[in-house]
């Protein structure tokens, strides 16, 4: 279960809630098992510049989960926002694809489970009600 909750009522929080069956993520919050009985939490937690004292100017350095780095910003010093970094990194990545240098960026069964779920997104907001999707052949399975 996902739940997109990003508001632009001062009153309230915007937030970001991923339910699956072992745990859930709730903005840079995670829950999960560790075994049938153990749960735990942990953070991600963003290594970045320009907050409170630091004058380098904003800027995302990595992201990192129990110590072990998840995430590092390919374009470190451009001051791009987390979602030009991602396109960023999506462009460069095709570009590498194309150029035979590397591998697909993004499989087609993924963009595929990915659009389903943009779909059923739509779907909720326009019936006010739930929505349940299956996951497709191919696609990637969160746990």
């Amino acid at each position: 279960m996902v739940l997109y909750d990003f508001t632009d009522n001062p009153l309230r929080a915007r937030r970001l809630l991923v339910r699956g069956s072992l745990g859930e993520l709730v903005d840079d919050r995670v829950v999960r098992l560790v075994d049938p009985e153990t749960p735990v939490e942990s953070s991600l937690l963003r290594s970045q510049t320009g907050l409170d004292l630091n004058l380098e100017g904003l800027d995302l350095k990595h992201i990192s989960f129990d110590g072990v780095l998840v995430h590092r910003n390919p374009f470190v010093a451009s001051g791009m926002s987390d979602d030009d970094i991602a396109v960023a990194d999506i462009v460069a990545r095709t570009g590498a694809w194309a150029r035979d240098e590397g591998p697909a960026p993004y499989p087609l069964a993924e963009a595929c489970q990915d659009h389903l779920t943009g779909l059923a997104i739509e779907e909720s907001v326009r019936t006010g009600g739930p929505v349940v999707t299956a996951a497709r052949p191919g696609a990637r399975k969160f746990r």
